[in-house]
């Protein structure tokens, strides 16, 4: 049993693993989840939707036909499940490759454990993005280095004959100096910003939920 939930648990994303945080709170509507999560209404009804599917959500038709969700006793052990897996280092360290990931793994972890350990996510944030954006530049230094080793058989504004490789080599290099820049950038923007969580007050505790392991 305790092997099909952990199945279960690693098909669950970082968004489908917040919102049901979220519907577990009471923000059960995709309006809700806009208006007051900032989490927008095109991306969430899908999620929500499979959700149910999958008998971890339920939902009822309120005023004007719109849908109020509510976690089931199913879901409720997925998200704990979940939380586990998710707030391990080894996994947790994945999580950080897309930068709007970030928030919600600190708040997760915010939630889940305490305000000193949702700091520590931050500084994985840090690091990890860090980490992301010298190996993207290393692959674009890479690139650029072989657009230089193609020049001396071009004539000056001429292209090769085969320009279908040198314009790809060079929009690869773009591609990945641009994901570089953009990496370190976001590393900056949230340098520091454990100072700013440090501040929170100890996460509310509900009194049915189940606490992860010591991580």
């Amino acid at each position: 049993m305790e092997r099909g939930k952990l199945e279960i648990t690693r098909k669950r994303n970082l968004l489908e693993v917040l919102l049901l945080v979220m519907v577990r709170r009471g923000i059960g509507t995709p309006y809700d989840l806009d208006s007051r999560a900032g989490l927008p209404v095109g991306a969430t009804s899908p999620a929500l939707k499979r959700l149910e599917v999958e008998g971890l959500l339920t939902s009822e038709a309120g005023a004007r036909r719109k849908l109020s969700y509510s976690i089931t006793e199913r879901g409720d052990q997925v998200l704990n499940e979940s939380v586990k897996l998710l707030l391990k280092p080894s996994h947790a360290r994945r999580q950080f490759s897309l930068f709007e990931s970030a928030p919600r793994i600190v708040l997760i972890a915010w939630l889940y454990s305490n305000t000193a350990e949702a700091v520590e996510f931050v500084r994985r944030a840090v690091v990890e993005l860090g980490v992301q954006s010298d190996r993207k530049q290393w692959e674009a230094d890479d690139l650029f280095g072989s657009i230089g080793r193609l020049q001396p058989s071009l004539i000056p504004g001429v292209l090769p004959e085969d320009d279908g490789t040198f314009v790809s080599m060079v929009y690869r290099w773009m591609k990945a100096e641009m994901e570089a820049r953009l990496l370190r950038s976001q590393a900056e923007s949230i340098s520091g910003f454990e100072g700013v969580i440090s501040r929170l007050p100890e996460p509310p505790k509900g009194s049915s939920e189940v606490q992860p392991e010591a991580i």
